[in-house]
């Protein structure tokens, strides 16, 4: 999805560089920037429905992913808390939609003759879980609702046979719900994630109204990024970039900073959970 700007915001983002970035760039549009590389701007569809190669980024976390397959540590986590009626089956045919219409929602990661692909598998159906804490003490429901979203923030993903998110839903009450949205990094970021709550928002609200989805298909998936990145970034346009940097950092001295303690053989890491409040997320039924 392409972020288009006025040419105000433009000469506003540009006043914000540093004076070494607007050098750069004035150079960089007069085609002089040194280390100067050609890349396509249209980001085509790939043809074939066959496994896809990965991007650097994603290649990197799947070596991650690896090394330590039960690290919950690039889990992105999300709670939201949703106060009044809930339509769950509104709530499901929206995670339905998502994973229709974002291919890196149904995305599983795997080797094949040594080349490490993401491969889309079809959608068919889409289960909601609802774990009813209703029926149990007031006083418990917090305490199961503080073990819940950690315990599903430190889940982790088999990045291989799992699709790199999952949805639950604790009810409370009859009028008080909360939403666990957890999404492994290989398959978003900060900006997506935005993105990922606006469009179940707005799908929420046009299915608990009995309507069709407003939004329009995605001209491009991830996939499509991931095999124009490395198309592009090959030959002769992948030398320049490595001679550019290698000059760049040719005088490089590493940074040395004195700890504060002893490091553990062993790094110890968990994921975050951000909790939302009622009304982050959604409209007059609340996603």
């Amino acid at each position: 999805m392409e972020t288009m700007y006025t040419k105000e915001e433009l000469l506003e983002r540009r006043t914000k560089l540093s004076e070494l970035s607007q050098n750069l760039l004035k150079k960089r549009l007069q085609g002089s920037a040194e280390g100067n590389i050609e890349l396509t701007t249209t980001i085509p569809r790939r043809s074939g429905e066959g496994p896809a190669p990965l991007s650097f980024l994603q290649e990197r976390l799947l070596f991650l992913f690896e090394w330590e397959p039960d690290s919950p540590i690039y889990n992105e986590a999300q709670t939201v808390r949703m106060k009044g009626e809930m339509d769950i089956q509104a709530l499901d045919r929206t995670c339905l939609e998502m994973v229709r219409r974002h291919e890196i929602l149904r995305t599983v990661y795997q080797y094949i003759d040594g080349a490490s692909v993401q491969t889309t598998v079809p959608y068919s159906g889409w289960l909601l879980p609802v774990i009813d804490l209703s029926q149990i003490p007031a006083d418990r429901r917090e305490t199961e609702v503080r073990w819940l979203t950690k315990h599903e923030a430190n889940r982790p993903f088999d990045l291989k046979h799992d699709f790199p998110w999952r949805v639950i839903v604790a009810r409370l009450t009859e009028d008080d719900h909360m939403l666990f949205i957890t999404q492994h990094h290989i398959s978003c970021d900060g900006w997506s994630i935005n993105l990922r709550n606006n469009e179940m928002s707005v799908l929420y609200a046009a299915f608990a109204a009995g309507k069709p989805s407003p939004l329009p298909e995605l001209p491009i998936q991830y996939a499509d990024y991931a095999a124009w990145q490395r198309q592009q970034l090959q030959g002769s346009v992948l030398e320049k970039s490595l001679v550019y940097w290698r000059k760049q950092l040719a005088d490089f001295t590493p940074l040395l900073l004195p700890t504060d303690r002893p490091r553990a053989q062993y790094s110890a890491s968990a994921s975050a959970a951000r909790m939302k409040p009622a009304g982050a997320m959604a409209v007059s039924r609340r996603v």
